[in-house]
């Protein structure tokens, strides 16, 4: 097989894995007010009553908090949209008879692009939140998040005869 074949067939391989990947995260359309990865409604309420409970924030802490996290959900909203157009693009693409290489490698370096940018923008709330919190507030913010994280593991693990299987098990 010559070596320009190769490329296409994996250039369109990794494009279709990603396409494919991401329908399951995001076939559900976003509600007014909701953003990947952002407190929503009654249960965002709770999460910052109880950070405000465990933490001992200040009424200038959480207002804080609560504007970064709605500049963070904002921006998360604009990037989150603009990988769906992508996306769909991308789709466009590979379903065509003859597919453009050239149009499927830019899509996929703009879907990379965009995908840093959400890397990005976690990195950068996580250091806003960590401005606004004392260390001390910082450390035990921390260890609530662990705690939480082991929770949902153990939820997660329920009823597996191996914890660390994630997938089917007719394989």
């Amino acid at each position: 097989m010559n070596c320009t074949i190769k490329r296409t067939i994996t250039t369109i391989s990794i494009a279709a894995f990603f396409l494919l990947a991401s329908a399951a995260a995001f076939s559900q359309p976003m509600q007014e007010g909701e953003g990947p990865g952002g407190m929503r409604g009654r249960r965002g309420d709770r999460i910052m009553d109880r950070l405000t409970e465990e933490l001992g924030l200040s009424p200038e802490q959480q207002q804080q908090l609560k504007e970064q996290k709605k500049a963070n959900n904002e921006e998360m909203k604009r990037i989150h949209e603009q990988l769906r157009d992508k996306r769909g693009a991308l789709h466009e693409q590979l379903q065509k008879p003859v597919t453009d290489e050239a149009k499927v490698n830019k899509i996929v370096s703009e879907m990379k692009a965009l995908q840093s940018e959400q890397i990005d923008q976690r990195i950068n709330s996580f250091l806003g939140m960590k401005e606004i919190l004392t260390p001390e507030q910082f450390e035990k913010f921390i260890s609530l998040k662990d705690d939480a994280k082991e929770r949902w593991r153990k939820k997660r693990d329920r009823g597996r005869k191996n914890p660390r299987e994630r997938f089917h098990r007719g394989f």
